[in-house]
C-alpha cells in the first residue's frame, strides 16, 4: 500500500484525509500492525483510485488435493482391516494392500466429496 501511495505522491496524512481517517490509521495499515475491516480496505482502495479484489487461490491443484485426501482415508480404512488380519496372520501382500487403497480411494472420490473432509 505504501508503494502505491508513494508512487501517487501522496503523504500518509493526505491519504488519511481522502479516506476520512487519521494518519495513524494509515501508518498502522502500512506497517500491518492492525487487521483492518473490509470497509476500511474499500475506503483505502477508493482513496488510491484502485479496485479492491479478494481472491482465493488454491495452493495446489484441486484434483490433487481430493486424490490425496481420498488416498489418506483409504489407507486408514485398509489399515484398520489389516490390524485384525495381521492378528490372524492373514495379512495381504503390499501390492494387494495398495490395490485395495486405490480401489477404495476411487470409490470415495466418486461418492459425495464432502465425506472426504469429515473427521473420523
Amino acid at each position: 500500500m505504501s508503494r502505491l501511495r508513494e508512487a501517487l505522491g501522496l503523504t500518509q496524512a493526505q491519504l488519511a484525509k481522502r479516506i476520512s481517517s487519521t494518519q495513524t490509521v494509515v501508518f498502522n495499515l502500512e506497517k500491518e500492525t492492525v487487521d483492518p475491516r473490509w470497509s476500511t480496505l474499500q475506503r483505502v482502495a477508493e482513496g488510491l483510485n484502485c479496485e479492491l479484489l479478494l481472491r482465493l487461490v488454491p495452493r495446489e491443484n484441486i484434483e490433487k488435493q481430493v486424490r490425496d485426501r481420498a488416498l489418506g482415508k483409504a489407507r486408514k480404512i485398509v489399515g484398520m482391516s489389516l490390524a485384525s488380519a495381521n492378528l490372524e496372520m492373514q495379512g495381504p501382500s503390499e501390492k494387494t494392500r495398495e490395490e485395495e487403497v486405490k480401489r477404495i480411494a476411487e470409490r470415495l472420490m466418486s461418492e459425495k466429496r464432502s465425506r472426504l473432509w469429515e473427521e473420523d
